[in-house]
């Protein structure tokens, strides 16, 4: 047993290190491949999940095909999601899973799936406010979090997000 684990490990790692290598030469078909290659074989490496979902979703921003753009988000959501499973106490963490599906919220609309995009913009909301709650001493996802309601013409959620931020304390 000890010696399977011990090659699992190994399998990941070098799978992990293919995507990274990938990523860095644009290959994202490639990379998504070794990603998915080291999160089976280690499916408990959060770390793994984590980089799944941001370079995933930084791919997606890079371009203006919706169909590609939906797969990539798609992706980085479900790699996001994964992470989440696995720790749940990274407000960074939500609020990326947040980001992303709020953009992917954007493309749905984009699309004409208003009923999927509003159910992904809820779930991104949600995230958000999930990160604001764990970040207590981070501005940053409390302003975030206001852009967002911005963006959904809630104004006065937003402006109360924004005044939250003069309620932290220094850390």
């Amino acid at each position: 047993f000890c010696s399977l684990f011990t090659f699992k490990q190994a399998a990941a790692e070098y799978h992990f290190q293919q995507a990274q290598q990938f990523k860095s030469q644009g290959e994202v078909n490639a990379m998504i491949e070794s990603y998915e290659a080291a999160t089976k074989d280690m499916k408990n490496i959060y770390a793994y999940w984590e980089e799944f979902g941001m370079n995933t979703f930084d791919f997606s921003t890079g371009s203006t095909d919706i169909e590609v753009v939906k797969y990539l988000l798609s992706k980085s959501i479900y790699a996001y999601q994964k992470a989440y499973e696995l720790v749940q106490t990274q407000p960074y963490l939500q609020a990326n899973l947040g980001l992303s599906y709020t953009v992917y919220a954007v493309v749905l609309d984009a699309g004409g799936n208003a009923l999927e995009a509003s159910q992904a913009r809820q779930e991104g909301e949600n995230f958000y406010k999930e990160a604001v709650e764990l970040g207590v001493n981070n501005p940053l996802y409390a302003y975030n979090y206001g852009l967002l309601l911005m963006g959904l013409h809630r104004y006065d959620e937003a402006r109360d997000a924004f005044l939250h931020i003069l309620t932290f304390r220094d850390p």
